[in-house]
Protein backbone atom coordinates (compact mmCIF):
# COMPACT_ATOMS: atom_id res chain seq x y z
CA UNK A 1 0.00 0.00 0.00
CA UNK A 2 3.17 2.63 0.67
CA UNK A 3 4.13 2.16 -2.70
CA UNK A 4 0.53 3.01 -4.23
CA UNK A 5 0.81 6.49 -2.14
CA UNK A 6 4.21 7.10 -3.76
CA UNK A 7 3.25 6.36 -6.98
CA UNK A 8 0.16 8.34 -6.53
CA UNK A 9 2.41 11.28 -4.74
CA UNK A 10 5.02 11.20 -7.47
CA UNK A 11 2.58 11.06 -10.77
CA UNK A 12 0.49 14.13 -8.60
CA UNK A 13 3.44 15.80 -7.91
CA UNK A 14 4.89 15.91 -11.44
CA UNK A 15 1.33 16.85 -12.62
CA UNK A 16 2.18 20.29 -10.40
CA UNK A 17 5.50 20.25 -11.55
CA UNK A 18 4.65 20.81 -15.43
CA UNK A 19 2.56 23.30 -14.32
CA UNK A 20 4.82 25.20 -11.88
CA UNK A 21 7.91 25.02 -14.22
CA UNK A 22 5.60 26.36 -16.88
CA UNK A 23 4.80 29.03 -14.34
CA UNK A 24 8.14 29.59 -13.27
CA UNK A 25 9.29 30.49 -16.97
CA UNK A 26 7.06 32.92 -17.53
CA UNK A 27 7.76 34.09 -14.22
CA UNK A 28 11.52 34.00 -14.99
CA UNK A 29 11.46 35.45 -18.51
CA UNK A 30 9.22 39.07 -17.17
CA UNK A 31 12.28 38.82 -14.43
CA UNK A 32 14.78 38.85 -16.83
CA UNK A 33 13.35 41.32 -18.95
CA UNK A 34 12.98 43.84 -15.91
CA UNK A 35 16.71 43.58 -15.75
CA UNK A 36 17.10 44.11 -19.40
CA UNK A 37 18.58 40.24 -19.48
CA UNK A 38 19.71 38.63 -22.85
CA UNK A 39 18.03 36.30 -23.90
CA UNK A 40 14.25 34.70 -24.69
CA UNK A 41 11.59 32.23 -23.33
CA UNK A 42 13.66 29.35 -24.06
CA UNK A 43 16.75 30.18 -22.04
CA UNK A 44 13.94 31.11 -19.08
CA UNK A 45 12.51 27.79 -19.91
CA UNK A 46 15.48 25.69 -19.69
CA UNK A 47 16.42 27.36 -16.27
CA UNK A 48 13.06 26.86 -15.06
CA UNK A 49 13.28 23.09 -16.47
CA UNK A 50 16.77 22.13 -14.63
CA UNK A 51 15.32 23.91 -11.25
CA UNK A 52 12.21 22.13 -11.26
CA UNK A 53 13.28 18.94 -12.51
CA UNK A 54 16.13 18.52 -10.30
CA UNK A 55 13.87 19.97 -6.79
CA UNK A 56 11.17 17.55 -8.06
CA UNK A 57 13.11 14.83 -7.48
CA UNK A 58 15.43 15.29 -4.37
CA UNK A 59 12.29 16.33 -2.80
CA UNK A 60 10.52 13.25 -3.77
CA UNK A 61 13.72 10.75 -3.48
CA UNK A 62 14.33 12.24 -0.02
CA UNK A 63 10.47 11.95 1.00
CA UNK A 64 10.44 8.23 0.68
CA UNK A 65 12.69 8.13 4.16
CA UNK A 66 10.46 7.40 7.51
CA UNK A 67 9.96 10.64 9.48
CA UNK A 68 12.73 12.72 8.19
CA UNK A 69 12.18 12.70 4.73
CA UNK A 70 9.15 15.09 5.23
CA UNK A 71 11.33 17.51 7.27
CA UNK A 72 14.37 17.18 4.96
CA UNK A 73 13.28 16.72 1.48
CA UNK A 74 11.79 20.12 0.94
CA UNK A 75 15.04 21.67 3.05
CA UNK A 76 17.26 19.87 0.16
CA UNK A 77 14.85 21.23 -2.30
CA UNK A 78 15.19 25.00 -1.35
CA UNK A 79 18.89 24.57 -0.99
CA UNK A 80 19.37 22.91 -4.37
CA UNK A 81 16.93 25.47 -6.11
CA UNK A 82 18.59 28.50 -4.81
CA UNK A 83 22.29 26.70 -5.41
CA UNK A 84 20.59 26.16 -9.07
CA UNK A 85 18.73 29.09 -10.03
CA UNK A 86 21.53 31.02 -9.65
CA UNK A 87 24.46 29.27 -10.75
CA UNK A 88 22.06 28.71 -14.01
CA UNK A 89 20.99 32.15 -14.38
CA UNK A 90 24.20 33.48 -13.86
CA UNK A 91 25.67 30.74 -16.67
CA UNK A 92 23.07 31.14 -19.02
CA UNK A 93 22.24 34.89 -18.85
CA UNK A 94 26.00 35.58 -18.67
CA UNK A 95 25.77 38.06 -15.54
CA UNK A 96 28.03 38.37 -12.47
CA UNK A 97 26.65 36.61 -9.24
CA UNK A 98 25.46 39.67 -7.70
CA UNK A 99 23.05 40.26 -10.39
CA UNK A 100 22.38 36.87 -10.50
CA UNK A 101 21.36 36.56 -7.14
CA UNK A 102 19.36 39.63 -7.38
CA UNK A 103 17.17 38.59 -10.34
CA UNK A 104 16.65 35.16 -8.44
CA UNK A 105 15.82 36.92 -5.76
CA UNK A 106 13.34 39.15 -7.59
CA UNK A 107 12.09 35.48 -9.44
CA UNK A 108 11.17 33.99 -6.26
CA UNK A 109 9.67 36.71 -4.56
CA UNK A 110 7.31 36.77 -7.31
CA UNK A 111 6.72 33.04 -7.21
CA UNK A 112 6.08 33.68 -3.64
CA UNK A 113 3.24 36.13 -4.57
CA UNK A 114 1.89 34.58 -7.28
CA UNK A 115 1.24 31.03 -5.38
CA UNK A 116 -0.18 33.02 -2.07
CA UNK A 117 -2.76 34.87 -4.36
CA UNK A 118 -3.45 31.46 -5.82
CA UNK A 119 -3.97 29.66 -2.38
CA UNK A 120 -6.33 31.95 -0.82
CA UNK A 121 -8.38 31.79 -4.36
CA UNK A 122 -8.51 28.33 -3.86
CA UNK A 123 -9.09 28.41 -0.36
CA UNK A 124 -11.67 31.30 -0.90
CA UNK A 125 -13.48 29.10 -3.58
CA UNK A 126 -13.13 25.64 -1.12
CA UNK A 127 -14.40 27.36 1.95
CA UNK A 128 -17.26 28.64 -0.35
CA UNK A 129 -18.56 25.42 -1.86
CA UNK A 130 -18.20 23.98 1.31
CA UNK A 131 -20.80 26.97 2.42
CA UNK A 132 -23.01 26.36 -0.19
CA UNK A 133 -23.33 22.38 0.16
CA UNK A 134 -24.44 22.92 3.58
CA UNK A 135 -21.25 22.53 5.46
CA UNK A 136 -20.70 24.83 7.21
CA UNK A 137 -23.53 24.43 9.45
CA UNK A 138 -22.02 20.61 10.01
CA UNK A 139 -18.66 22.44 11.01
CA UNK A 140 -20.78 24.44 13.95
CA UNK A 141 -20.01 27.80 11.61
CA UNK A 142 -23.58 28.92 11.06
CA UNK A 143 -25.90 26.86 13.38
Amino acid sequence: MAMFGAAVGFVGGLIFAVIGILISSVLLWITAKLFKLKGGFSVAFMIALIVGVVSFLAQWILGLIPFIGAFLGPLVSLVLAIWLGITQIKGKYKVDTGKAVLVWLVWFIMSVVLGMIVGFMMAFLLVGAGIAMGGASMMGFLG
